[in-house]
């Protein structure tokens, strides 16, 4: 079940985005991380920030209005279909999103093309001098056909 991130879920919610970027971001110092733990999780604190929940958090998405700020599913949770509801839920929100995702990070990238998205831009990460995709997904525009 998604639904609105608690206090309490700050633990695992931080967690899941430690371990999640260490894993899919091994071409950044781990460092970079732990030194912006604190940062982070203030951040998350008052974000709006929507979890996967099936009885443990397994999962959390968060937004700053249309952009994907961050996606995250527990390592042992991956495949099981929760980033994609996690996405799904955030576009039912918001109507169109975007995300930036390192280039490396082709797992990430798969995910946003095969869920709809599609690269806009590129550019190279003034932190690290890696390349940087922004992603949109497509506005869908309903018109309808009038009567007469």
């Amino acid at each position: 079940m998604i639904r609105e991130f608690r206090a309490g879920d700050l633990d695992e919610v931080m967690s899941i985005w430690l371990s999640g970027n260490r894993k899919a971001h091994s071409f950044v110092p781990s460092s970079f991380f732990e030194d912006r733990f604190d940062e982070v999780s203030s951040a998350i604190s008052k974000a709006e920030v929507y979890v996967f929940d099936d009885g443990e958090v397994k999962g959390f998405i968060g937004l700053d209005g249309s952009y994907v700020a961050g996606l995250f599913v527990r390592c042992d949770s991956r495949g099981a279909g929760i980033g994609r509801e996690l996405l799904s839920h955030a576009l039912s929100l918001k109507g169109n999103l975007s995300v930036h995702v390192f280039s490396r990070n082709e797992k990430a990238m798969r995910f946003y093309l095969r869920n709809g998205f599609f690269p806009v831009c590129s550019f190279e990460n003034e932190d690290f001098g890696e390349n940087e995709v922004l992603l949109k997904n497509p506005v869908k525009e309903y018109r309808v056909k009038p009567k007469y």
